[in-house]
């Protein structure tokens, strides 16, 4: 402050005022502290050197469940929930006495008796000698941080229990396929321990064509992480051993808080035998339709309205245009489905129906008699979802029967010699 040029009197009254200016200032700073902390939202404790509480904010009192006349004079190792209380009591004194505070977590008992979990620091209030005047303790609730984490911690131990368990592979990788995680089933499927997989490329594990392949779908799934929830193919990749093994890859996008890609997670099923089922019913429909296309019965598959199909070649050669019509329209007879007809039966009953169907035309030989079986085929559930036909020319057969008939008639009528 610069005194130049100024009267004495005035100087001196200007001095004498100086202290009690900053000493109001002071008491003004301390009152919008005190305000400050009583509407704190975490409880504030104040204690003398000794550690008996002499003030608690409302927040505390809330938090706590006591009032501040309940708690002045009280030590606050008292609410303290441990195992062994005071050396944890001896702990904080000791740290706030050398070290000028202590922070960490505490377990304390509310007035009704719950237990809630709080993040604390105490640290020491001194005054310009040096000398400890007070300790104060801030003390924030964290029930629902810490539920949060035991909801978490549950969530990734049923996770770590199902990819432990699994039979499929579980896995992770970052953005450039490098993985990060691998489940134990590595070693069934693949051949690998864990260690040997985490830490390894997409590409060691295929062919450079299939690991392209891979890689390409992979890279779509990036790009097109905002429409794309999963994404499921069939690949081909290599066991340890170098032998080739089918499997079916489940992948979706891992996303970072703001919504961003950072990897990719997914899970790699063995399909070895999934493949040879198939392999094996290819050839078997293989053999059974090289039998019905040596038949010269007509074998046909209808749909539940009588739409063919499927066809063997006797019914092709009878009609090339037979699958895709209506059953009644493509096979020689009427126009208009046939009542009683076996096939019809089938539909209704459910079970095998056999008969003979008299024919008035027939393309390129004329009236005609055919035996009709129908079989029909049902799920799981026992629902229809498709008739076999199987229609037999008996015309040369009932043509037979009858001039036999008329034999007979014949033979019955003529006397006796």
């Amino acid at each position: 402050m610069k005194h130049e040029n100024k009267p004495k009197s005035r100087l001196i009254a200007e001095l004498k005022e100086q202290p009690e200016t900053e000493s109001k200032q002071a008491e003004q700073i301390n009152l919008r502290l005190a305000e400050v902390v009583r509407n704190a939202g975490d409880g504030v404790i104040l204690t003398n050197p000794e550690g008996k509480i002499h003030y608690i904010n409302p927040a505390f009192e809330k938090m706590s469940g006591y009032t501040k006349s309940e708690l002045v004079s009280a030590d606050p190792a008292n609410f303290i929930v441990a195992e062994d209380t005071a050396a944890i009591a001896e702990e904080i004194r000791l740290a706030v006495k050398t070290k000028g505070e202590w922070k960490g977590e505490l377990v304390c008992r509310r007035k009704n008796g719950e237990i809630y979990p709080i993040d604390t620091r105490i640290f020491a209030i001194k005054n310009a000698k040096g000398e400890l005047v007070e300790i104060a303790a801030i003390q924030h609730d964290i029930t629902e941080r810490k539920q949060a984490e035991q909801a978490i911690q549950k969530s990734e131990e049923k996770y770590r229990l199902l990819a432990d368990n699994s039979i499929d592979v579980i896995w992770q990788t970052d953005l450039k396929l490098l993985f990060t995680y691998v489940s134990p089933s590595i070693k069934n499927i693949m051949g690998y321990t864990i260690e040997e997989w985490v830490g390894s490329r997409l590409s060691q594990h295929a062919s450079t064509k299939e690991s392209f392949n891979i890689a390409r779908k992979a890279l779509y799934a990036i790009k097109n992480y905002k429409k794309l929830e999963y994404l499921t193919f069939e690949a081909v990749m290599l066991k340890k051993d170098g032998t080739e093994i089918p499997v079916e890859i489940t992948g979706r996008l891992l996303l970072d808080k703001r919504g961003f890609p950072i990897g990719l997670q997914g899970t790699t099923r063995d399909i070895t035998e999934r493949k040879q089922a198939e392999q094996a019913l290819r050839e078997n429909e293989e053999k059974l339709s090289a039998i019905l296309n040596s038949m010269p019965d007509l074998v046909l598959q209808l749909d539940t309205n009588l739409k063919i199909l499927w066809a063997n070649k006797a019914t092709i050669k009878l009609n090339p245009q037979a699958v895709g019509q209506f059953c009644y329209k493509a096979l020689p007879g009427r126009n208009t489905p046939y009542p009683d007809c076996p096939i019809n039966k089938a539909l209704k009953t459910g079970q095998s129906e056999k008969g003979v169907v008299p024919l008035q035309s027939i393309i390129g030989i004329g009236e005609s008699y055919w035996e009709d079986i129908g079989v029909p085929i049902k799920d799981a559930h026992g629902k229809i979802t498709s008739i076999v036909k199987i229609a037999r020319n008996i015309t040369e057969k009932m043509k037979a029967e009858e001039e036999i008939r008329k034999l007979s008639k014949v033979v019955e009528t003529t006397p006796e010699a």
